[in-house]
């Protein structure tokens, strides 16, 4: 039976939900910002005395910037310069952050995770959008998988060199696993990948159970999926990990985003409910969550009558609260399909069509774990729901 592990991502020590955070996912770029950023994270380790410490390449960065969405740096506090697709570079040994320009490669990767003493570090990647379109994500594909392809090699070989206990693990910038197979064509075997790392797009269970099947199949024994704490995603994972990998992970910063705009997750399902003056049901509901903040409230609306900052400050740790124990729970009931669909119907009815397709998909991967991946696809996504 493997480990399922929900890695925080997009925190700091002020905004931390908790005082012990077994898993703590960074990105690159944020980490030497400034001359004092691997300190300061090296501190937020310690303070949260972390256990599993995975580093981002911080390849998103890239992707906004490359789409008009200016990185804005500051110094001491005060806006100083603003970024372009004209001013990103590839110059190993440089800084990532100068003026006017930004500059991330795999020296960067490696250099990074070296000095925090990572566990687990991403391949520097470029991320593929969002779309539903066969044509743009033929084109999207085409476009990015030569530059992942080389960076991959070239990080992996960095990392040998400098830093070979790091776990290497390569983001999928893929759509479809024909282009996952291709992808892997392109980064060949000159290096060691210990894991991929799997982003969830348009997917849905059927595309994640094939992909995980995948991994399965071609001996990876390490998986990663990138930032999302959906409901049903844990729960697949969930059933891999107690079934199939030995070390399951995925990061997440919903229980920082939901709290931002006053979203409270409701326990097991994660639905979230909305602590605002316009929701006129909250005197209506109970508070039904066993986390040690809600133990001090007596109604949604004793949520809603504090300060924004008290709330946001309540709403993070509470989420944050939820989601790893929706990961722990549907692990600890995950030994069989049957088990994990009885478990979630108990826990999480609102849920039920949801819980019927899991419970679907589920009940073929394991009937066919083994099978060639083709027959798998066929039945996973042959008219479902007849």
């Amino acid at each position: 039976m493997g480990v399922l592990v929900c890695f925080i991502a997009g925190t700091d020590l002020n905004l931390a939900p908790a005082e012990h955070v077994d898993a703590t996912l960074v990105s690159v770029p944020w980490c030497i910002k400034t001359k004092s950023s691997i300190k300061n994270t090296l501190k937020l380790f310690e303070i949260l005395k972390t256990k599993y410490r995975m580093l981002d390449s911080g390849g998103f960065q890239i992707y906004k910037i490359e789409n008009k969405k200016p990185e804005i740096i500051y110094k001491n506090g005060k806006p100083e310069a603003v970024l372009n697709r004209d001013q990103i570079v590839y110059e190993p040994h440089k800084d990532v952050y100068q003026k006017n320009k930004f500059n991330l490669t795999p020296f960067h990767t490696v250099e990074t995770a070296q000095a925090l003493g990572a566990d687990f570090m991403h391949s520097l990647d470029y991320p593929l959008p969002h779309s539903k379109v066969p044509g743009e994500q033929k084109y999207q594909f085409m476009r990015a998988a030569y530059y992942n392809a080389k960076n991959a090699e070239t990080t992996g070989l960095l990392r040998e060199r400098v830093c070979p206990d790091v776990k290497f693990l390569l983001p999928v910038q893929a759509y479809t696993l024909r282009q996952f197979d291709e992808f892997m064509g392109l980064v060949g075997t000159k290096v060691i990948i210990d894991g991929p790392s799997l982003p969830i797009r348009n997917h849905d269970i059927a595309d994640v159970c094939l992909f995980l099947v995948r991994f399965y199949q071609m001996d990876f024994r390490t998986v990663h999926i990138l930032g999302t704490s959906k409901f049903w995603l844990i729960a697949v994972l969930a059933y891999f990990a107690r079934n199939y990998f030995d070390f399951s992970s995925f990061d997440a910063c919903s229980w920082r985003d939901a709290a931002r705009v006053e979203e409270y997750l409701e326990p097991y399902t994660l639905y979230p409910i909305t602590i605002k003056d316009n929701n006129l049901n909250l005197a209506k509901m109970d508070i039904k969550c066993e986390c040690p903040w809600c133990s001090y409230k007596s109604s949604f609306l004793d949520i809603l009558d504090q300060p924004y900052d008290d709330k946001f400050s309540f709403l993070r740790r509470h989420n944050w609260w939820v989601i790893n124990q929706a990961t722990r729970e549907f692990h600890d009931h995950a030994a069989s399909p049957l088990t994990l669909k009885n478990f979630l119907m108990e826990k999480a009815w609102k849920r039920k069509k949801e819980i019927d397709e899991l419970f679907r998909c589920l009940l073929i991967v394991d009937i066919n774990i083994n099978r060639r991946i083709e027959v798998l696809k066929a039945m996973l996504k042959k008219s479902e729901r007849i």
